[in-house]
């Protein structure tokens, strides 16, 4: 008998050693001790590798701090990819945060996986957004390939939506300091100029409303230009919105050959889809507008369901673009908005959209309302938001704080906690304008 063959051994994994600082060598690092000495321009800016082609496959991303010292301080790590196209742009293919002092206590090294396709070249980003007071002595970068393992088992069998356009602003830096426009919308307040661009006027009049410096009127056109600038307002597309309230975007939206489902506060998860048929027909009636969308065509296209806001569950899935309107300030504190966010993403198809629009605290960055029948966001709060949704793989848009000069008035207290004076109250001492947030699932 002929001994059997001995399988040969495995030939040695592709390593690549990337300089972390190569992209930008002479900009200076969040993390103390590291990159060079000039200013950068992004002041979030930790590190850029420059980009390499690795080869198709599952990728190990090791990255090796020498003498990482930290107390406090979170790092997103971006994994930035650069299709062979000449006109190629490059877009982030994955993304995730790590406590720095966690890392140091785990002596400096800190690993990841990202699935690479051949040809296209990728660069590994560091930023940190928030306090920090992370110093090390070096850092190397290993990208190290699994070669042909296209395999995707163990992931969630997710359609990927046939619509919507990639318009976002996938570039390293994350807040802007551009003043923001409703015509190019990104996450962003309400101001007084977007009140007068064509574009508002235009939405107002297709609501048949009077274009008004309002508010609520502006939450409402800032959910149908983004879905609009984003490509899903068109027929085929599947919308979901939560915690409904009388309104003419659902009727517009159906219109235009999207299919909707509509919801409001109430229910359980084991209520879903069975809400009393009074209150089906009350809320279907009250988003009713034979003269923007005609009555056979409107129930066709729209559909009621009672969902449980802050338990989605897995089942309420396959929807091309979500939205909400003044939700999120409503579910009681600003850590259940924030979960309530990640979950609305996951209702979506890959690359679906979600916009919602809340309150953002004008009056101060550290003192707030929480839990509470109405809460405020701060920015550090709307910014921990967007990190937690990029380090799940998602895309959020660039977000963009400037208020105008002068900002328009705050939202009265009295009509956002009508049944509490002394929330009312506080919530007039610190201010809340209008603040739109837009979200595109991760298309891998």
């Amino acid at each position: 008998m002929k001994p059997a063959k001995t399988a040969p051994a495995p030939a040695p994994q592709p390593v690549k050693t990337l300089d972390p600082f190569g992209y930008w060598p002479a900009s200076e690092s969040r993390i103390g001790g590291l990159g060079g000495s000039a200013a950068p321009a992004d002041p979030a800016y930790a590190f850029h590798s420059v980009y390499v082609d690795i080869g198709g496959g599952i990728v190990v991303c090791r990255l090796r701090f020498e003498r990482l010292e930290a107390t406090i301080g979170m790092l997103a790590i971006h994994v930035m990819g650069l299709a062979p196209a000449a006109d190629a742009r490059a877009e982030m293919i994955r993304s995730w945060t790590a406590d720095l002092r966690d890392v140091a206590e785990s002596d400096g090294v800190l690993e990841l996986s990202f699935q690479a396709s051949a040809g296209t070249r990728y660069a590994v980003v560091g930023h940190i957004y928030a306090e920090s007071d992370a110093r090390a002595r070096s850092l190397a970068i290993e990208l190290e390939l699994t070669p042909d393992a296209s395999s995707t088992s163990g992931q969630e069998a997710v359609r990927k939506s046939l619509f919507g356009r990639r318009v976002f602003r996938r570039t390293a830096r994350m807040v802007v300091r551009t003043r923001p426009t409703l015509a190019d919308p990104v996450c962003q307040p309400c101001t007084r100029a977007q009140f007068d661009e064509p574009v508002y006027a235009r939405w107002a009049a297709e609501m048949q409303q009077p274009a008004l410096h309002d508010s609520r009127q502006w939450c409402e056109i800032f959910i149908l230009q983004t879905l609009e600038r984003y490509g899903m307002l068109r027929p085929g597309a599947q919308g979901l919105g939560f915690g409904v309230r009388p309104w003419t975007g659902p009727a517009i939206m159906a219109a235009r050959g999207c299919s909707i489902v509509v919801s409001d506060f109430g229910g359980s998860e084991g209520d879903a889809g069975r809400a009393q048929p009074s209150a089906v027909s009350a809320l279907l009636e009250d988003l009713r507008f034979p003269s923007i969308c005609a009555d056979d065509i409107f129930d066709r296209q729209v559909s009621t369901r009672t969902i449980d806001i802050t338990n989605l569950g897995p089942k309420l899935s396959g929807f091309d673009f979500a939205w909400s309107a003044g939700a999120l300030e409503h579910l009681g504190s600003i850590a259940t908005a924030q979960a309530f966010m990640r979950d609305s993403v996951g209702t979506l198809t890959l690359g679906g959209i979600a916009v919602h629009t809340t309150l953002l605290n004008i009056g101060s960055t550290m003192d707030t309302v929480d839990d509470a029948s109405t809460v405020l966001f701060r920015r550090q709060d709307i910014e921990r938001i967007a990190v937690d949704l990029v380090s799940r793989g998602h895309y959020v848009a660039q977000l963009a704080f400037d208020l105008g000069d002068p900002p328009i008035e705050p939202e009265s207290g009295a009509l956002l906690a009508p049944k509490d004076p002394e929330l009312a109250a506080a919530l007039d001492e610190l201010g809340a304008i209008p603040f739109g947030l837009i979200v595109r699932r991760g298309d891998r």
